[in-house]
């Protein structure tokens, strides 16, 4: 309910409710950003939002991802993905210098020898970790955690003595 979460934060919330209590993607805007442009999934999947911080000129692109936990289903959604941000990029007219966020639960670990334990990964993991690695790369975008300290892992998911990331801001 968009008016329940509205009530325990401050700022603009950008949602792409899910059905039957499942997925579902948001974003907050602190009151300091200008909402310029908004866009959804429509299936809970993910959610776009252009902002200008207010009394300045620095645009800021902002994209919460939610992926599906099926790993084929997941190349198609990437690939829909990154085609609807650039298409999103494109009608909230953005420049070089706009920063780009993408942020959320990937459900796939790109990089298993250091963003995993324990944990057995599939080809069709691997697959779309290329493809990913891929689109992520064509749009300068990094992993901030690897950013901070390369090679460094912080586990997202842990189920017994198994743990991943799965989460990522790029």
């Amino acid at each position: 309910d968009p008016f329940v979460v509205q009530s325990f934060v401050s700022g603009r919330l950008v949602l792409d409710n899910g059905e039957r209590n499942q997925r579902g993607t948001a974003i907050v805007i602190p009151n300091q950003f200008l909402v310029t442009h908004t866009k959804v999934s429509g299936f809970g999947r993910w959610a776009l939002a252009a902002c200008t911080q207010v009394g300045t000129n620095w645009k800021l692109i902002i994209a919460s991802v939610y992926a599906p936990n099926n790993h084929n289903e997941s190349v198609d959604f990437f690939q829909n993905f990154f085609l609807a941000l650039d298409d999103f990029c494109y009608e909230a007219e953005v420049d070089i210098n706009t920063q780009i966020v993408v942020a959320g639960d990937f459900n796939f670990v790109d990089h298993p020898d250091y963003n995993s334990v324990n944990r057995v990964t599939t080809n069709q993991e691997s697959r779309l970790a290329s493809i990913v690695a891929a689109e992520l790369e064509d749009r300068g975008l990094k992993d901030t955690i690897e950013l901070l300290d390369e090679g460094f892992s912080c586990y997202t998911w842990r189920r017994g003595i198994c743990a991943s990331k799965l989460d990522y801001i790029y």
